[in-house]
Parts: C-alpha cells; sequence; structure tokens
C-alpha cells in the first residue's frame, strides 16, 4: 500500500464491503463520488456514517486514516405525491411491499426467498427495521453455521463434552477472523509474529519502567 494513501474499509448494509485506498486530504463529497461510482449507488442517496456520525459535503476534507470504516447507507428517494397523502395502510404479504422505498429494503440483487424472508419477518412478525438490518447484514452460511452449532450443543452436553465444545468453538471463531496478511504486516496475537511484542502492548515491564519513573 502506498504510505501516502490511507486504506478505509467501506461496509455496505445487508450486503459486502470495499476497500479503498485515497488520499487522507480527500474532501467529503470527492469520496461520496467515489463510493458511490464503485458501489453503483445514486450519489445524491448515498449516506456514509462514521464513528455513528453522518459526513455531510459541507464538512471538507474527510480526514481519514489508515483502517477508517465507513457504513455506506442508500437512502430511500421522496415517495410519490400519492404515497404521501395517503400513507401506507397496507400490510400486504405481497413481494411488491418490499420494494417500498419508506420501508426497509434488501439490495437490488437480493433472492425472491431472502425477499420473501424478508417480508414474513416485517409485516407479519411486526420485526422493528434495527432488527431486519442486523439479521440480513449477516450472511446465510453464518446463521446455518450458527444453527447447527446450537443443534450439536444440547449432543455436547449429554456427552459431558460441553467445556471442550465451547475451547474448540472459541479457537475455531478466532483462526476463521484471523484474516489475511501482507508481506510483511504484523498480527494482532504475538504467538503468530513469534512472540514479539506489539508496538504499544502493555506487559509486567512496561508497568514495572512506569512505575520507577514515577508515571503511575
Amino acid at each position: 500500500m502506498n504510505p501516502e494513501y490511507a486504506q478505509i474499509r467501506v461496509q455496505v448494509i445487508g450486503g459486502s464491503s470495499r476497500c479503498f485506498e485515497l488520499h487522507p486530504g480527500t474532501q467529503v463529497a470527492e469520496l461520496k463520488e467515489v463510493i458511490s461510482r464503485e458501489l453503483r449507488f445514486p450519489r445524491d442517496r448515498l449516506k456514509l456514517v462514521r464513528k455513528g456520525k453522518a459526513l455531510e459535503d459541507s464538512d471538507g476534507p474527510a480526514q481519514l486514516q489508515d483502517g477508517d470504516s465507513f457504513l455506506a447507507v442508500l437512502a430511500p428517494p421522496m415517495p410519490p405525491k400519492h404515497v404521501q397523502e395517503t400513507g401506507d395502510a397496507s400490510n400486504s404479504f405481497e413481494e411488491s411491499s418490499i420494494n417500498d422505498p419508506a420501508r426497509f429494503r434488501l439490495p437490488a440483487n437480493a433472492s425472491p426467498l431472502r425477499k420473501r424472508i424478508a417480508a414474513f419477518l416485517q409485516h407479519r412478525l411486526k420485526l422493528p427495521e434495527v432488527v431486519l438490518v442486523i439479521i440480513f447484514s449477516v450472511k446465510p452460511s453464518v446463521w446455518l453455521a450458527f444453527l447447527a452449532w446450537m443443534a450439536a450443543a444440547p449432543i455436547a452436553s449429554r456427552f459431558q463434552v460441553g467445556e471442550m465444545y465451547v475451547l474448540v468453538t472459541l479457537v475455531t471463531l478466532i483462526l476463521c477472523n484471523l484474516g489475511t496478511r501482507r508481506e510483511g504486516e504484523a498480527s494482532a496475537y504475538s504467538i503468530f509474529n513469534n512472540f514479539r511484542e506489539l508496538p504499544g502492548q502493555l506487559n509486567a515491564n512496561v508497568l514495572d519502567d512506569q512505575l520507577r519513573r514515577g508515571q503511575m
């Protein structure tokens, strides 16, 4: 990666994430332009959220830092005039209700099955939109793995290997979330760095040194 550029990660609600390399002083308006072009989102409806704060074009430089994470949200367009006047009084289970701009929306390339599931959860079970966002932000394969884990937990408990089952699960989660490191990049776990200390790592030696210097 070019040291003059910052690598940022953009997560799309209900979709995948993308990485971009941009100059730290990139204007917010230019940042939105680049992301909307790459994600093929309408520029005027793209909303970027960083650390819980929505970025506005008038904010000036985005002050990007390496490792920044953004949430990309596609704001709904203004509903037609007749919709504004009459409101949405229908709780129909039809697929067309999923495409209502005033409601929770799936990505345009969502499968018919995901649309039907979303319609059932939203209109029949009356789940809040926040819950729907969380559910559909997780990949189906992850949900399947979670359900399989829940189904196997009673079996492990019956054979009195529950503690081992939990321990193996934790180790598996760590290994699955290690990610891919670039050449020369340090791991977050010192065991994979030949036990070399990471910059800023707090250990007994650091505490002893701070005590001796009167910094604590």
